[in-house]
Formats: structure tokens, sequence, C-alpha cells
């Protein structure tokens, strides 16, 4: 979990705040990231986190092009387990 904070505030330079929901979004990506790590290889988890990334870059904590760099880290990462 600590690995993939500290990844997505790299990815994002830092821009993710807290706020209302912003937090529990940021846990579930890191338990989705984990279920990937753990070798889930679940569709349905890389379309919830893209989901999740495109609701920072709709609050503006992150970009649109940094959410789409984070999402290619997960499928890549979903990829390599297959």
């Amino acid at each position: 979990e600590e690995q993939l904070y500290k990844r997505l505030l790299n990815v994002t330079n830092n821009k993710i705040h807290n706020a209302d929901g912003i937090d529990d979004m940021k846990k579930r990506l890191r338990l989705i990231e984990g279920e990937i790590q753990a070798g889930n290889d679940s569709k349905s988890l890389l379309a919830e986190a893209k989901e999740i990334l495109n609701s920072f870059a709709s609050y503006g904590r992150i970009t649109r092009k940094e959410s789409g760099r984070f999402y290619r880290q997960l499928q890549s990462q979903l990829d390599e387990k297959k």
C-alpha cells in the first residue's frame, strides 16, 4: 500500500490532497494494486481502478495524462501476472 501511495504521488507530482472521498478512493486503489500484485487478474479490478483514476482527474487532483500513465502501469502489472 505504501508503495502504491508513493508511486501515485510520484506520478501525480504530489497533487493529491485530502478531501472528502479522496482518502477512501486512494485506499481502494491501493487495495486494487495489491490484488493485482497478488495474482488476481480480474478485468473488473482494472476497470474499477480506471474509474477511480478518472475521478481523481475530474476532481483536479491529477491530470488526465497522469491518470492514463498510472492506469497503464496497473495494466502492465496485470499483464505480467498472466
